[in-house]
């Protein structure tokens, strides 16, 4: 019923009200970025009354107390509204039945809050349980989780980083594969200290920030944690110019993303680092965030989509392009006789964010636990083309303007999310390392095209 940690970040999740407490099978669970394994009691009776009650209040008690060092916060200090107006889902995010709802101005968000009001079954989480536990057994000690991390260990490790890593120990696995762990990470550019994020803060330029603070307000508007501190859910467009006060989120959002800023200068910050930045944050403290956010970039391949002429997004959508030339000819051709044959208006969205916002929020966690395992972002490449497989059928028969608004809507229909990633690896080769973006595969990718085109 309750969750521990060991480490630099050790502190105790307060005991919430029974209710809850009985959900912790349900994925409820504190994650330390640098600590022991989690304990976690296993439920063996859970009532239906027990799971509504839960998803109610399992943002509120703990999945938006990650991000804090020390006593995390309480839902008075969320400013969550006590009288049950409104449902939270395990991750945080409020539920509404009526999603024409005025308090969600972004209709794209529908894909995040589309949750059932309860977290899950009985069945699921007592499977989910079960992997918990195998998670732990890897993770029991440094000696036995570096084997793991060898062939013909890894193999295995990657059939279940595929499968999500659960959440009670995501944020240290996550940690592990960027290297910073502790261990020593040959080349590449020295990351951030986690005592560094104040600092760099301040040194983040004036313009830069006001920019920062205008997209913050616009960042998971309908997640508890980012909310201003009105406790208002709609986006503060003006960036808080009338005077309301930020979140405890949001004011570590922007201490983040300012530090990075700072850090890295030839970046900057580029839109759709918000929203990584956010997830982090859901998960560890911002100096830890910081260095996941500097890891993501610099040792996962993403940095390139945020430099200035975005090169590296633009090579992403060009190998992706040859992609569906590849494995999705009749579709190609359909979207080259509309005029809708670069996926860049749709695409842009699901690579600069990790399908964040677009995909069910557990596939999007999903989607970053291969990212950071492979240290690559080929899992993009492999979700956007099993997304636009499944709806292969329905887009053929879309014609004209419809056929590029739909495009931008495919993702957020794709609810059966092992499906989608059985879907996404069934083939293991085809999907383009980061690196070779630019480089000779492209020459490839458009002879192949030419050949699967039917002959005029």
């Amino acid at each position: 019923r309750e969750c521990r940690g060991s480490g630099r970040f050790n502190h105790q999740v307060p005991r919430p009200p029974s209710p809850v407490s009985r959900a912790s099978m349900l994925g409820l669970r504190q994650s330390y970025p640098s600590g022991g394994v989690t304990r976690v009691e296993t439920i063996k009776e859970l009532s239906r009354h027990d799971l509504d009650t839960a998803s109610e209040a399992s943002g509120a008690s703990l999945s938006t107390g990650l991000s804090h060092v020390g006593t995390p916060p309480t839902i008075r200090d969320l400013n969550l509204e006590e009288e049950g107006s409104l449902k939270l889902d395990r991750w945080g995010f409020v539920i509404s039945e009526n999603f024409d709802d005025d308090r969600f101005p972004a209709p794209h968000f529908d894909a995040i809050v589309r949750a059932r009001l309860t977290s899950t079954t009985r069945e699921e989480a007592a499977e989910e349980n079960k992997r918990l536990v195998v998670w732990q057994r890897m993770l029991r000690s440094k000696r036995v989780w570096s084997v793991w991390q060898l062939s013909p260990q890894r193999s295995i490790l990657r059939r279940r980083v595929r499968s999500g890593i659960p959440d009670a120990v995501r944020a240290r696995v996550w940690m592990s594969f960027a290297g910073l762990d502790g261990g020593t990470e040959p080349g590449g550019v020295a990351l951030p200290d986690v005592t560094e994020v104040s600092t760099l803060s301040s040194a983040c330029p004036a313009s830069t920030r006001e920019i920062i603070s205008r997209d913050i307000a616009r960042t998971f508007p309908e997640h508890a944690l980012f909310r201003d501190g009105a406790g208002n859910l709609t986006s503060r467009l003006d960036g808080g110019a009338n005077g309301t006060s930020q979140s405890v989120g949001q004011e570590q959002l922007e201490r983040v993303l300012c530090a990075y800023a700072a850090f890295d200068p030839e970046v900057g910050y580029c839109q759709g680092m918000s929203y990584l930045a956010a997830v982090l944050l859901m998960y560890a403290p911002d100096g830890e965030a910081l260095r996941l956010l500097a890891a993501m970039l610099h040792r996962c391949g993403m940095r390139d989509m945020f430099l200035p002429g975005m090169p590296g997004f633009l090579s992403a959508s060009q190998a992706f392009e040859g992609l569906i030339a590849l494995r999705l000819p009749r579709l190609h051709a359909h979207l080259c006789e509309e005029g809708a044959s670069s996926c860049v208006p749709y695409a842009s969205r699901w690579f600069l964010t990790c399908f964040l916002g677009c995909l069910p929020f557990d596939a999007s966690l999903r989607a970053l636990d291969c990212l950071f395992f492979d240290r690559d972002c080929k899992v993009l490449h492999r979700l956007g083309v099993a997304i636009l497989e499944h709806h292969e059928n329905k887009l053929l028969r879309i014609r004209n303007d419809a056929l590029l608004k739909e495009l931008g809507r495919v993702a957020s229909q794709c609810l059966q999310v092992q499906a989608l990633f059985t879907a996404a690896y069934k083939n293991e080769s085809g999907a383009p390392r980061s690196g070779d973006w630019a480089c000779a595969p492209q020459e490839e990718l458009e002879q192949q095209r030419m050949q699967s085109l039917p002959e005029q």
